[in-house]
């Protein structure tokens, strides 16, 4: 009787098993999904660019299907004009694999990035898998550059111009720190192409005081407190 039991026992859980499974597999089903939660979405800065994010289906048909993709309002942050999303995604015959092209510009991205949110439309019969959100951030395209200034206690008396020696890439005047706290930092990050560059440092009072590091893929570059007066300049080259 303890056998019959056991074995009876063992039966009964391996039908559970298998009626678990059959719950959870989505083959046979009109079931279709991006191919993930989150994707990251990096932007050449001043440029565009093309991803395909890849739609998987449960099943293979002999025929192409075609499925509606909307952009989610609630979890979009980006500007309607950075992007462009097709309303609809094939899948081909013969196949459960799909590619949606998608295109972002760099429109208002920000240092902070954005958020496209994008989800299956609502269809008779088909089972939608999670929405996908990309995250949408500005990349370099060339060469990272950092500059850092230390102040003394007189920001207000510093100022500088980043020149490629033609033009000016970036520059302040005096005053442009004067509600920069005593003694603080102030750190900018460039995106900057291949050629040689100067940073040159600037003191209205003429006793010096700033520090400036400037760092790149080549190493760092810097500017002592005490070493100038008026005016100071580093030179340095990228890549």
């Amino acid at each position: 009787m303890k056998k019959i039991t056991l074995l009876l026992f063992a039966f009964v859980a391996m039908i559970s098993l298998n009626s678990c499974e059959d719950n959870v597999d989505p083959t046979g089903v009109n079931y279709v999904t991006f191919e993930s939660a989150t994707y990251n979405f990096g932007v050449d800065i001043g440029s565009s660019n093309t991803r395909e994010i890849k739609v998987y289906t449960a099943n293979i048909t002999g025929s192409a299907r075609t499925f509606t993709v909307n952009v989610v309002a609630a979890g979009t942050s980006a500007d309607p004009a950075s992007y462009v999303v097709p309303t609809t995604v094939s899948v081909p015959a013969n196949s459960n694999v799909g590619s949606l092209s998608i295109t972002i510009s760099d429109i208002n991205i920000g240092s902070a990035g954005q958020t496209i949110e994008l989800a299956f439309g609502a269809e008779s019969g088909l089972f939608p898998g999670a929405n996908i959100v990309l995250n949408v951030a500005q990349v370099c395209p060339w060469n990272d550059v950092s500059v850092k200034l230390t102040f003394d206690q007189w920001p207000e008396e510093a100022s500088y111009v980043l020149s490629d020696g033609t033009n000016v890439v970036d520059s302040t005047t005096a005053g442009a720190f004067a509600t920069a706290p005593d003694n603080s930092d102030w750190t900018k990050a460039y995106c900057l192409a291949d050629g040689t560059y100067t940073f040159t440092i600037n003191d209205a009072y003429g006793d010096g005081g700033t520090t400036v590091d400037v760092t790149t893929a080549n190493g760092q570059y810097s500017i002592s407190p005490t070493s100038y007066t008026s005016t100071a300049n580093v030179m340095f080259t990228v890549p």
